[in-house]
């Protein structure tokens, strides 16, 4: 901790004020985004169906080698740029004792590294120095980010992007020649994960930029330029690459349809109500105050038109998913930090109340319910807890509950010591959300695991010897469970239009199937814990 002696204007040496120093308050960024990313980051099998598109492709990638046209098992062919899975591949060759998935889960540490680099630095550049670490702390604590951020989803690189096309901008009329290399790379990195679709929202903050009097310079066109022509040289290569080793893939990357949709609009808006919670008060507020200094300061107008573009990228995607509006979190989070100070106390404090009660409470609840699992009391409760868990045996792991109590006693000398201050209220958040992931992972990760787990269920398919060349009929999966026993075995999983020599399928096999009826040659079955339905493989 930092002291500054204040100059003694009557000589007489008092004592001076003790201050936080920056160098302290970086080190609390660090590590409370350290804890916050790395618990849960690779102590789980991969959650359905979260995770199941990226595992699929870089099953394809990290098994068969497939590094140029990795497809997707549920598409039957080419599904996405697949530059994040590629990555999550390099680290599972680097980290090879770990578990496949795991390994490639902690390649979110160089995206999310990026991407609150990217904040910081953008929020300093356009609103001064001590703002950085206020954008990425309420970054960090947007609750849509709470599974997303320690899950394998390529919307992370998307979300990378966003945030490094966005310090781009806001490096560019200071350091034009800098801010195109960003740029550059971040169209890279959107085109080889989200697919040509990611230039519309760049060009589109260009053009909307070259409007406005403070941005139409002779730097943002030499910026610009710059920028789009590196991601088109890397662009040219990769789809070079692609024609020559898969035409057919070439072809869908590049036929993809923008359709605008009201209702995805609606859907969009709705969810990141909650989704960007606790930055969307201080957003609006933040618009409130500053919307009249919208063709005046660039620190209003671009995170403004960020949000626009990106939006109408959202909404012009024929899949919709709340793990989307990831991208939106950068803009938006830079906005929120700028009304942090000028907020009113009994706003301050309402907002501190209420996600000290909030996180409070949920952390209860999970000790409440570890403790039932373990204990037995209450015993309704410990049967609901049995249950959920898919009938797990209670393990007591002294290491996890000391750890997990430790948080807990850090959380609450954290709220007897510290001050309720404007700047306070976002730490005490960020602090009650990390204290929520790590109990969850702590205490209920081994009940979760059991439930979510397909893996005890398809690696015994292994057993049946099922020859990699050979292909399978699906009958009732959906495509989640095709990527994920795609992951598990690379077995090629085909529609009933196609003629395989097995078919697996998903069904109750008490009740009976068609397709299994009349049929005794059943090859193999699995079910999940408390699972009514079964999977089966019967010989066609």
């Amino acid at each position: 901790m930092k002291y500054f002696l204040d100059h003694d204007w009557q000589g007489n040496m008092q004592t001076p004020k003790k201050k936080v120093g920056e160098k302290s308050k970086i080190n609390f960024l660090i590590i409370f985004a350290s804890i916050y990313i790395i618990f849960g980051l690779f102590d789980h099998s991969p959650w359905r169906p979260l995770e199941t598109d990226s595992f699929s492709i870089f099953a394809d990638i990290f098994f068969n080698k497939n590094i140029i046209s990795a497809n997707l098992a549920s598409n039957e062919g080419f599904g996405h740029a697949h530059l994040y899975e590629v990555l999550g591949a390099i680290f599972s060759k680097i980290f090879f004792f770990l578990e496949p998935h795991n390994a490639a889960r902690l390649s979110n540490i160089i995206w999310i590294s990026i991407a609150m680099l990217s904040i910081g630095l953008t929020n300093r550049e356009l609103r001064g120095f001590g703002y950085g670490r206020q954008s990425n702390i309420i970054f960090l604590s947007s609750v849509g980010l709470f599974i997303a951020l320690h899950s394998f989803n390529y919307e992370i690189a998307i979300l990378t992007a966003s945030a490094l096309s966005l310090y781009a901008f806001s490096l560019s009329q200071r350091r034009p020649f800098r801010a195109s290399i960003l740029l550059g790379s971040a169209l890279t990195i959107g085109i080889f994960t989200k697919g040509l679709f990611f230039y519309l929202p760049i060009l589109g903050v260009t053009l909307s930029l070259a409007l406005l009097p403070n941005w139409n310079t002779k730097r943002l066109f030499i910026f610009s330029s710059i920028g789009y022509l590196c991601s088109v040289i890397t662009l040219s290569i990769w789809l070079f690459l692609l024609s020559s080793h898969a035409p057919e893939s070439m072809n869908q990357y590049l036929n993809q349809s923008f359709t605008p949709l009201t209702q995805n609009l609606k859907y969009y808006l709705v969810n990141l109500l909650w989704f960007a919670w606790p930055a969307i008060p201080l957003f609006f507020w933040t618009l409130f105050k500053e919307i009249d200094t919208f063709f005046k300061f660039k620190r209003t107008n671009l995170p403004i038109i960020f949000i626009f573009w990106f939006l109408i990228l959202l909404i012009s995607e024929s899949s919709i998913n709340q793990t989307k509006l990831m991208i939106l979190l950068p803009a938006i989070s830079i906005l929120a930090s700028s009304s942090i100070d000028s907020l009113q106390r009994g706003a301050s404090g309402a907002l501190n109340w209420f996600g000290i009660l909030i996180f409070s409470s949920i952390t209860l609840v999970l000790w409440i319910g570890w403790f039932a699992f373990h204990v037995g009391i209450p015993f309704k409760l410990h049967e609901r807890m049995l249950y959920l868990s898919g009938n797990l045996i209670p393990e007591f792991n002294l290491i996890t509950f000391l750890l997990a109590l430790t948080f807990l006693s850090l959380w609450i000398f954290s709220l007897l010591k510290n001050k309720l201050t404007n700047r306070s209220t976002v730490t005490n958040w960020a602090l009650g959300i990390t204290l929520v992931w790590v109990t969850i992972t702590l205490l209920w990760f081994p009940m979760i695991e059991n439930r979510k787990n397909y893996g005890q269920v398809y690696q015994s398919i292994e057993e049946l010897n099922i020859s990699k060349n050979e292909c399978l009929n699906s009958n009732d999966l959906n495509a989640s469970h095709i990527d994920l026993i795609f992951y598990y075995t690379q077995l090629i999983i085909k529609n009933q239009s196609y003629s395989c020599p097995y078919t697996i399928g998903y069904s109750n096999l008490a009740r009976g199937s068609e397709l299994v009826k009349g049929k005794k040659n059943i090859l193999w079955t699995g079910k999940m814990p408390n699972d009514r339905k079964s999977f089966y493989i019967i010989k066609n």
